[in-house]
């Protein structure tokens, strides 16, 4: 297993680790493409061990609308799915 090393600038200039907010791997498995209504899906899923799942989803979708949403490509979509919905 290959840890992925990178940095990731903020709109405020700020810079992290990738690794300080992700836990990146290659793996050695095959890769795999998963398709939805003709459309390639990824998924992408978090933890919210020991937080509070609504905030939690909350303030990833508030920082999703505010640093991705606005240069998201055209064709591309963002849903978000999980154990929340049925709270």
């Amino acid at each position: 297993m290959k840890r992925i090393t990178s940095i990731i600038r903020g709109k405020s200039g700020a810079v992290v680790l990738l690794a300080d907010v992700a836990n990146v791997v290659e793996t050695p498995d095959p890769n795999q493409i998963n398709r939805e209504n003709v459309a390639r899906r990824i998924v992408v899923s978090r933890n919210a061990q020991g937080r509070d799942l609504g905030g939690t989803v909350k303030a990833i979708q508030e920082s999703i609308a505010m640093d991705v949403l606005p240069s998201l490509p055209e064709g591309y979509s963002i849903t978000y799915g999980g154990q929340f919905e049925s709270q």
